[in-house]
């Protein structure tokens, strides 16, 4: 079991994850409310920069580490910090069609259920596919994510993969 942090509240949910809890408690098996998208990389990029940036983007997005619970008073939500997502960085280049071997990877995973009370909520991915092309996947449960969150999230890796190229400073 891990340590609870020191002075991380068990916070109620909004109204709107109220409604994603409830579908979890009534289909824990079905994949449901599942948020991914994938993002085509093509061209010289510098690896190490781009997980860099990944890898920062997932400590400051404290909602990919959000973590619930259900007790007596209902359900509850924190960040932990010991669930931030690592990047997972895989090189398919090997495989006979790195591409269709990369997309089986993420349909794979969204088909999974997600445990709400024990499994990852989010993952990033960065599958190379090519000498000059990515792929960045990344997945969450509707209840931490939507559209517009990913979208901040997508803008803010860009920003910070600018930064660690070099190119521009800051938030």
């Amino acid at each position: 079991m891990t340590a609870e942090p020191r002075g991380a509240a068990w916070l109620e949910l909004t109204l709107a994850q109220l409604d994603f809890w409830e579908e979890f408690r009534f289909h824990p098996d079905r994949p449901l409310s599942t948020v991914a998208h994938c993002i085509e990389i093509e061209g010289a990029a510098e690896e190490i920069a781009l997980v860099a940036a990944l890898s920062r983007l997932a400590r400051e997005a404290e909602v990919l580490a959000l973590r619930f619970r259900d007790g007596p008073g209902g359900p509850r939500q924190r960040v932990d910090p010991g669930g931030v997502p690592a990047v997972r960085v895989q090189d398919l280049r090997g495989a006979a069609d790195p591409e269709a071997r990369a997309r089986r990877m993420m349909a794979d995973d969204i088909a999974r259920p997600i445990d709400l009370e024990r499994d990852p909520l989010a993952a990033l991915w960065l599958l190379r596919v090519g000498p000059r092309r990515w792929l960045w996947y990344l997945r969450g449960h509707h209840i931490v994510l939507d559209g517009y969150g990913v979208s901040l999230i997508e803008r803010r890796a860009g920003a910070l993969y600018a930064e660690a190229l070099g190119q521009c400073a800051g938030p």
